[in-house]
């Protein structure tokens, strides 16, 4: 949001931000999203709720730029990520609706080589959300991906 609308001065429909968040991905779209949820408690307590407490959501992005550390908070083991995106893929994560459009949105996210998508065979769709954190000395804190991969043969 900051690259495309650099005077801040827009208003952004709520349905747009999880495309800007996970399509592209964007910080700022991230804690608006948050801060629409109530913050980071109640998405933490949703996380819980679903069994999902090996990812533990501590901070917004202000906050980790305010204090690099932060970042360290904000964690998830594999294995959680598997249990969230089986939830996904089965559709007992969200609304059938919500289930789509979330799903449509990974799909047509940017492809980046070197990441998930790199050494996958063509017509493999990547229903993935990246994240990086910021550079410091050409070496990024963090590179996140987390993916349905469906395989051509249709295999998952």
């Amino acid at each position: 949001m900051q690259d495309m609308y650099p005077a801040a001065n827009v208003d952004v429909p709520l349905r747009q931000l999880p495309e800007l968040w996970v399509g592209h991905p964007d910080n700022t779209a991230n804690d608006i999203l948050l801060r629409q949820m109530g913050g980071t408690a109640p998405v933490q307590q949703y996380l819980d709720s679903l069994g999902l407490q090996g990812i533990q959501i501590r901070d917004s992005e202000a906050s980790m730029h305010d204090d690099e550390r932060r970042q360290y908070r904000n964690t998830g083991e594999p294995a959680t990520f598997v249990k969230l995106l089986c939830m996904l893929a089965e559709n007992s994560l969200l609304t059938h609706g919500n289930t789509k459009y979330l799903l449509s949105i990974m799909s047509s996210s940017p492809s980046f080589p070197n990441r998930i998508c790199g050494l996958l065979p063509a017509g493999t769709i990547v229903a993935y959300k990246t994240g990086t954190a910021g550079y410091n000395n050409n070496m990024a804190a963090a590179t996140n991906d987390v993916a349905l991969i469906t395989l051509p043969t249709g295999g998952a």
